[in-house]
């Protein structure tokens, strides 16, 4: 039973992040560029193998042209399920997205102070 439904959260994963990637009219190549990765980490992504870190959801979020709590929406089962609808608004997902937002500030600032 567990499997049959990571199996479902695994297809939801892929149709909703693919969908935003493809309503922003990139393709995979070009998403992976945009997102400083590589295809195979896309293909990952979307597949739901793996869920981007959070420090790399900032970029990923700009490459989409989405915000942050719309990101972890789409990173979520539901998300896939109601992409373009209402209905959004769990705290949680709020709470993830600062949490990303925090570390990909974190991170722009480690790879400031290593170029100074």
């Amino acid at each position: 039973m567990a499997k049959t439904r990571q199996t479902r959260q695994t297809r939801l994963r892929r149709a909703g992040l693919a969908r935003a990637r493809e309503a922003a009219g990139l393709t995979q190549e070009a998403f992976a560029v945009r997102a400083g990765v590589e295809v195979s980490t896309v293909v990952r992504w979307e597949s739901g193998c793996t869920t981007p870190l959070p420090g790399k959801r900032p970029q990923i979020a700009r490459a989409l042209g989405v915000g942050l709590p719309e990101l972890e929406r789409l990173l979520t089962p539901e998300a896939a399920q109601n992409y373009g609808g209402a209905g959004f608004g769990s705290s949680r997902a709020t709470e993830e997205g600062r949490l990303a937002a925090i570390a990909g500030v974190r991170e722009e600032i480690a790879k400031l102070t290593a170029e100074y």
